[in-house]
């Protein structure tokens, strides 16, 4: 697990969880193209606790595109994707 991210601290709300979120998978996607293994359970330990307060209200994730800029687009794009997936299929 990154020791960076921790589920159990609160946070102010869906934008501040989304932005964490964003920045440990671009720690993760980082390792990746340094020669990590991907694990597959750490994008679950980042996206379902995502995905649940998500839906806590669901308006959230129409306003995703507001929170890219330039040099993250790849990583809110990942995350971003992955959320609207995981909704659609609900």
């Amino acid at each position: 697990m990154d020791p960076e991210w921790d589920e159990t601290e609160e946070s102010s709300g869906f934008t501040d969880f989304y932005l964490k979120s964003v920045q440990t998978y671009k720690r993760l996607f980082k390792n990746w193209q340094a020669g990590s293994k991907v694990e597959v359970a750490m994008i679950r330990l980042i996206m379902i606790p995502l995905m649940d307060k998500a839906l806590e209200e669901p308006g959230n994730i129409l306003k995703l595109h507001h929170y890219c800029n330039k040099e993250d687009y790849v990583y809110h794009h990942a995350i971003s994707i992955g959320l609207i997936g995981g909704y659609m299929s609900i």
